[in-house]
Order: structure tokens, then sequence, then C-alpha cells
């Protein structure tokens, strides 16, 4: 996500990873409810529209045992979305996620990043 020395990456082979503003997530009373594995901050998004807890991507094994990764909105104020070969795809809130594919532009509110699916089946 991010262009030059600020981009930021997150290399995915399995499980989850949440995806906001803010490394820790804490509630009014100071616990710790989510850590984001992959922090989009300042530099990414100056304009602020990246939530705490913004979305996260999922890896999962599907059909005939082939890895998939999906992306969900968690609630985010600014939305999630994909644009995949000039169509936007919205990612709604507790659906199941949209299926992620090789060069997809990932939108998070307005911080971007694209998807590279490598031979090993990983998210970068």
């Amino acid at each position: 996500v991010g262009v030059g020395d600020t981009a930021v990456r997150c290399e995915l082979t399995r499980g989850r990873v949440d995806i906001g503003r803010l490394a820790n997530v804490r509630d009014t009373a100071g616990c710790l409810v989510r850590h984001n594995g992959l922090v989009i901050g300042e530099e990414q998004d100056p304009q602020g529209t990246v939530s705490r807890c913004h979305a996260h991507i999922t890896a999962t094994t599907e059909v005939a045992g082939q890895s998939a990764f999906r992306v969900h909105d968690d609630g985010s104020r600014y939305g999630t979305r994909i644009v995949r070969n000039g169509q936007t795809i919205p990612v709604h809130a507790g659906a199941l996620g949209v299926r992620l594919r090789d060069g997809d532009e990932l939108h998070f509110g307005e911080a971007v990043g694209r998807v590279t699916l490598t031979a090993g089946d990983r998210y970068i």
C-alpha cells in the first residue's frame, strides 16, 4: 500500500491479517481488541480515510484444495473497494468478502494497494 519509501507490504500465506490505521486498537477501557498486521498510517493515507478496524484479508482453501484470498470490510467509514479490469467492485461489510485476483487494486478509503499472487499462492 502506497508508493516509494513510504509503501508498506504484507505477506499472507494462511490465516488472517487485519488492516487499519493503528497497530493496536483498544476499547474505551484500554483493553486490546485487535492487532492490525497491516498498518496504513498517515504517510500512505494523509486524508485519514483508513479506519482503526478497516478491513481484513483471509487465506482459505477452497474447492479442489486451491488457496484463495478474500478481502472483507469491517464496517469502515470510507469503505473498501477493488478495481479490476477498470471495474470497481465494492466490498460490503458483513458479507462473505470478495475473492482477490492477481493484479487487483485494493482501495482502503483513499489508500491504494496492489495484490500480487506468486507461484506459492501468497498474498503480498
